[in-house]
């Protein structure tokens, strides 16, 4: 990160923010965790990386309407003959559905994640393809293909908030790893907003009210509320903004309780 030429990417051409690095030093999940996890991996095999053979992975997803395939998601494998490694990462702002990779001979009955989220029930093998599940917006996994015990070099930590108010798509809370909390600033009419919380962008983990209710469980702005795993017909909670503005979400991570505040 520089000053200089502007006629490439902007974001890259500024000064380097250290308060920003020393954030990132001090949170596991941070870009600059995912980084070191893929050089250590590196480092771990030397020979797989000098000597192996990079073949990716054509996509067997094909689009409904189009009958193309899709390639928002991309796959591919490095391999020896000794140790392989699956490479998944998602090249576009998509999530909440899955994705089938030719698989031709990989064999993914046994596999450890090294990078990625901590939840193993993401790979699977569907007729002769690989279905790789609730890839978050542009994330990246690593998985060792043949043997189940080895261990997480990078665990993903997100979360997500999903609702009336981006039409149940998602939108990435911003983590801090000193405060240990999410949030996410929203420009918000009067309105009614149902929402929750998403840690995957697959509801294999949410946080909402835990209590079945039609119209969902009501909150106030400045009111602490505690979240629940719980499963329902309907455990969404429900915020009406008295005037618009911009709202902060605030999701605390230690006691998994939220606020929502008028900024």
């Amino acid at each position: 990160m520089q000053e200089g030429n502007y006629n490439g990417d902007f974001r890259l051409r500024t000064k380097l923010n250290w308060e920003d690095v020393e954030k990132q030093r001090n949170d596991n999940s941070s870009i600059l965790s995912l980084n070191k996890a893929l050089l250590a991996l590196r480092k771990e095999y030397p020979e797989l990386f000098r000597n192996g053979t990079v073949t990716e992975l054509g996509s067997a997803t094909i689009d409904t309407v189009t009958k193309n395939s899709v390639y928002t998601v991309a796959a591919y494998t490095i391999s020896d003959g000794k140790d392989t490694l699956l490479c998944v990462f998602s090249l576009k702002n998509v999530s909440d559905n899955k994705f089938l990779f030719d698989c031709g001979d990989l064999n993914i009955s046994s596999y450890s994640v090294l990078v990625g989220v901590n939840n193993k029930k993401n790979l699977s093998l569907v007729d002769s393809s690989i279905e790789v599940e609730s890839i978050a917006p542009y994330e990246t996994r690593v998985y060792y293909i043949g043997d189940d015990t080895k261990e997480m070099l990078f665990t993903d930590k997100r979360l997500f908030l999903r609702g009336d108010m981006n039409g149940w798509g998602y939108d990435e809370m911003l983590y801090d790893s000193e405060k240990r909390c999410f949030d996410l600033w929203y420009k918000l009419d009067p309105d009614s907003y149902k929402f929750k919380f998403d840690a995957y962008c697959d509801w294999t983990l949410s946080y909402g009210s835990g209590e079945e209710n039609l119209n969902g469980k009501s909150v106030s702005s400045g009111e602490k509320v505690q979240t629940s795993t719980e499963e329902g017909k309907n455990t969404n909670f429900l915020f009406t903004p008295s005037s618009s503005g911009t709202y902060r979400f605030t999701f605390y991570e230690d006691d998994k309780t939220f606020m929502i505040t008028h900024e």
